[in-house]
């Protein structure tokens, strides 16, 4: 899971229960987002996927999650252009990556 440390110690004043915290709220978050876009992508709704995709690239991008970030702005982008060819591969690379940060923050 990468994550950018320097970014979310700077945005939590370096207060690492706020840290978990942040992260565990995201994770929440992220996670209905994405069942959003699932949905929608059966669809075939590109404005539904565009929202979660937005939601999820700004949030992850908050917190540090760069790879995320990434995935979702291209998401974005691709929902934007009415072209969802990807997107089951990307809504699936996305999953993967919260559920690495899920196992990390059910670490003691």
């Amino acid at each position: 899971m990468a994550i950018d440390w320097e970014h979310l110690h700077q945005i939590s004043d370096g207060n690492e229960d706020f840290e978990r915290e942040l992260l565990h709220i995201f994770a929440e978050d992220a996670h209905a987002h994405l069942e959003e876009a699932q949905a929608a992508l059966l669809l075939e709704d590109h404005n539904a996927v565009l929202r979660a995709a937005h939601h999820v690239k700004g949030a992850s991008a908050n917190v540090g999650l760069k790879e995320m970030r990434t995935i979702a702005s291209q998401l974005e982008a691709d929902a934007t252009e009415q072209q969802l060819t990807d997107a089951p591969k990307m809504l699936s690379r996305l999953a993967e990556l919260l559920q690495d940060l899920q196992a990390f923050l059910e670490q003691p």
